[in-house]
């Protein structure tokens, strides 16, 4: 069984809903979270995977919550581990942010804007990747408008939009995908109404939902690369069978 750390910020940034994703693929999921005054694990090489999650109020530091510094420090600490060791991380609805951070890039401060519907294209490269398997060259999410950070030197862009060029990345085996799980303003843009007209609890879609399809998608693309890094280390072969793995999965067509 794959073993996944959940790092949430506040009870509101969709970790329940992740979690339940998780649960759902087979994995033994623990959460950490600053709100409720958790410490960052001390051994990176405990876990198979990775999610970072955000909370838009609390990670811009702008928020009315006041941010706890050495959960945030020992964050960025340990997530540069897990790049560095090649444990497959991946940022969700905010979290991009800390893992774009944890590949040396900057982040700006942001006010909590609220999400409008942006039309995410996938790069050739984002198409052939396997965090994406099984979804559409282009899909309707809603994003925060002035949630911003720069790209990683090194990474690779795999998503774009009208108002962001890199919408989703990845570096080395680090993701960053840039959406919010809850529902995003209007029907501007040509959106479909199929996909604006979702039940939202709690802040997170609920199951049935367009954005709560494409995030499962991408949930159990990323627990499937768990799995496969856990298996590779168990053999001699190591980082090696691992990288060549990766390699070829992150070159299979996607539809």
């Amino acid at each position: 069984m794959k073993n996944i750390l959940i790092i949430s910020h506040d009870g509101a940034d969709g970790t329940e809903f992740i979690h339940g994703i998780l649960m759902s693929g087979d994995a033994f999921v623990s959460v950490v979270d600053e709100s409720a005054g958790h410490k960052i694990p001390g051994d990176v090489f405990h876990y198979d995977g990775i999610v970072v999650m955000g909370g838009a109020q609390r990670q811009n530091g702008n928020g009315n919550g006041k941010r706890n510094a050495h959960f945030l420090f020992d964050e960025l600490r340990f997530l540069r581990q897990a790049i560095n060791a090649d444990i497959p991380v991946i940022g969700l609805s905010g979290g991009e942010r800390r893992v774009a951070e944890a590949c040396g890039a900057g982040v700006s401060p942001v006010n909590g804007t609220t999400a409008t519907w942006e039309n995410i294209a996938l790069t050739a490269t984002g198409r052939r990747d396997m965090i994406f398997y099984g979804l559409p060259r282009s899909m309707w999410l809603p994003v925060p408008g002035n949630d911003t950070f720069a790209f990683p030197r090194g990474g690779t862009v795999l998503a774009t939009s009208g108002n962001d060029v890199h919408q989703a990345f990845r570096y080395r085996n680090a993701y960053g995908v840039h959406y919010s799980l809850s529902n995003g303003n209007g029907n501007g843009g040509g959106v479909p109404d199929s996909v604006v007209n979702v039940s939202l609890s709690g802040g997170a879609c609920r199951p049935g939902t367009d954005i709560y399809d494409k995030t499962r998608a991408i949930c159990l693309n990323f627990l499937y690369l768990a799995d496969m890094r856990a298996k590779a280390f168990d053999t001699e072969c190591g980082s090696e069978q691992w990288l060549i793995g990766q390699a070829e999965i992150n070159n299979w067509k996607i539809a």
